[in-house]
């Protein structure tokens, strides 16, 4: 992003209680434009019984946001 003009930040954030909703209130709490987050493959089973943090954050937030692979 620094190459294209673009000031970010990398945070990483450690509770035990709702990655989800920490991550949501952490944009809102530092007022970010955007959520960026880093996704790794994982098969269809293992999404399917664990869930998609990145897809819940996606619900919850109304901030644009944006998945890396």
């Amino acid at each position: 992003f620094t190459t294209q003009g673009i000031e970010a930040t990398a945070t990483i954030i450690k509770e035990r209680e709702s990655i989800e909703g920490s991550i949501v209130r952490f944009a809102d709490r530092e007022k970010g434009w955007m959520i960026v987050m880093f996704s790794r493959p994982r098969s269809r089973f293992r999404r399917l019984l664990m869930g998609s943090v990145s897809r819940q954050v996606l619900r919850l937030t109304k901030r644009p946001f944006v998945v890396v692979r």
